[in-house]
């Protein structure tokens, strides 16, 4: 999840999730990344990239932060 994250995150949300830049700790399930993915102009690019294992996988990187 970490190496997804710094793939399709980090540029804009920061290389420190944990950081909370733009709120990216909301995104702990693959509901509310898909929610901000069609939310956010820029997240849209992304999101027809991502496989629905990147999904799981960011949130789940995302879910296991303190």
């Amino acid at each position: 999840g970490q190496v997804k994250y710094g793939m399709f995150c980090a540029t804009c949300h920061g290389p420190n999730a944990n950081a909370n830049q733009l709120r990216v700790k909301n995104a702990t399930t693959v509901a509310q990344l898909d929610a901000a993915n069609a939310r956010v102009g820029a997240m849209r690019s992304l999101a027809a990239s991502m496989s629905s294992q990147d999904k799981l996988d960011i949130t789940a990187y995302i879910a296991s932060l303190p």
